[in-house]
């Protein structure tokens, strides 16, 4: 369910938090009116400062708030950017990989230029993939078949020609591709875990009652200031979310690497 709601666009995301930040809220703002009639009945000088309690709850509140926030927000640029390297990485290597293949002599360049171009078609298919594990899983099965028959051939290689031009550095080539294809795969798949968003939206649920119930001991609502407050939470919860989607958020991780790799091993 968690990784349904993180699934959403953006626009919908943002929107559901903001809407969920605003019912909590409402439900405190009521419980704050009601405190406010029973304790003033007995204490009728207990509110004259409620501005002031307004404002220190409020704050208190926020910082815990960002404090939260922010420590979600490294994790998910953290993974951000660990995805932006990996596919730098991948697309230098599988480059790196054809450029060797290329200095073996005829009739072998020819069928390994071949498979390494199909390789990274395969590789290029992430960009088009739904973001959830079966789809990256499927993908990185079809390479890592590919990738092996590459290996095959240059087992094939070794045993007919040893002395065969810079095969050693086709060999380490090669085995470059299969290490920055897992990684990438591993960091596509080892975001943020879902775990994490629990905590985070049940301190936004508390948050918005204690922010409504403040505004229903106070003496004003507030509700342009509250609820653009909520929208802008509910903003930074959507960008922390979508920093979390490489392949299809909103702010992604620009595959150009990959594509420009491609048309260089035309």
């Amino acid at each position: 369910m968690i990784e349904s709601l993180l699934n959403l666009s953006l626009p919908l995301l943002i929107f559901g938090v903001f809407v969920v930040l605003v019912v909590s809220s409402e439900l405190g703002f009521w419980i704050g009116r009601l405190a406010l009639k029973i304790v003033s009945k007995n204490a009728p000088h207990y509110f004259d400062n409620s501005d002031e309690n307004v404002s220190t709850i409020t704050n208190s509140s926020l910082a815990l708030l960002a404090l939260f926030l922010g420590f979600t927000f490294s994790s998910a640029m953290d993974h951000f950017e660990l995805n932006r390297q990996a596919v730098i990485n991948e697309a230098a290597v599988i480059k790196t990989a054809y450029q060797a293949a290329k200095l073996q002599p005829a009739p072998y360049s020819q069928e390994l230029v071949k498979d390494i171009r199909e390789y990274a078609d395969i590789r290029l298919e992430l960009e088009s993939t739904q973001s959830n594990e079966k789809s990256v899983r499927e993908i990185q099965s079809k390479s890592q078949h590919q990738l092996e028959k590459i290996w095959s051939q240059l087992r094939a290689i070794a045993q007919k020609d040893p002395q065969s031009g810079s095969l050693d550095l086709l060999f380490q080539a090669i085995d470059s591709v299969g290490t920055a294809e897992n990684a990438r795969t591993e960091y596509l798949l080892n975001n943020v875990p879902n775990g994490l968003f629990v905590p985070v939206g049940l301190f936004l649920i508390f948050n918005g009652v204690l922010l409504g119930a403040s505004l229903g001991e106070g003496s004003k609502r507030h509700i342009i200031l509250s609820w653009g407050l909520y929208f802008l939470v509910a903003l930074a919860v959507g960008i922390i979310a979508d920093l979390d989607r490489p392949l299809h958020g909103f702010i992604n991780v620009d595959q150009q690497a990959m594509r420009i790799m491609r048309s260089a091993i035309h």
